[in-house]
């Protein structure tokens, strides 16, 4: 089956009115939409090509990080990538901070619920702690250093609850 026409059954499945629109500079078929994440408006695309036969996600976050932040930023997005499963953080030159992610689909079967679990990856970086850390990077000043401890530590917490419980 063509990707185009997965990522179609997609949105019919997802009841969503979007329409695929067709990039003739890299030949792909893409949708472009809004999508909320704990209140906060971001840019969802979702994007085939035949060749390769490739399906990808990019979620744009709200947030743009200033130019005086960049360097910051840019080392807490690389210690946020070493916890993430699928995908990575990334920051283009203008400061906005974005998900992606691709499924190479060569010798397999698409299937539209894959485009549901590129989501759901695109969605899960973007949880309330790596939100909040982002934030942190760009419009606090501290360190990147100080930044990356504190969102180990904040990962910590879960485990050390645990921990006490047991021992309780």
């Amino acid at each position: 089956m063509v990707l185009k026409d997965v990522l179609q059954q997609f949105l019919d499945d997802e009841q969503w009115q979007d329409e695929i629109a067709h990039d003739d500079r890299d030949d792909t078929d893409f949708i472009s939409t809004g999508f909320q994440i704990d209140g906060q408006r971001y840019r969802l695309i979702l994007i085939t090509a035949e060749l390769p036969k490739t399906i990808r996600v990019l979620l744009i976050s709200p947030l743009k990080v200033p130019k005086a932040r960049a360097r910051e930023a840019a080392i807490v997005l690389n210690a946020l990538n070493v916890r993430l499963a699928y995908g990575n953080l990334e920051m283009d030159d203008e400061g906005a901070v974005y998900f992606r992610w691709g499924m190479d689909l060569e010798g397999a079967t698409a299937v539209p619920m894959q485009f549901g679990h590129l989501i759901n990856a695109a969605n899960s970086a973007f949880d309330e702690i790596r939100a909040a850390v982002i934030a942190a990077a760009a419009f606090s000043k501290q360190s990147a250093e100080d930044i990356i401890n504190n969102y180990k530590n904040a990962l910590e917490r879960p485990n050390e609850e645990i921990r006490e419980a047991r021992v309780h």
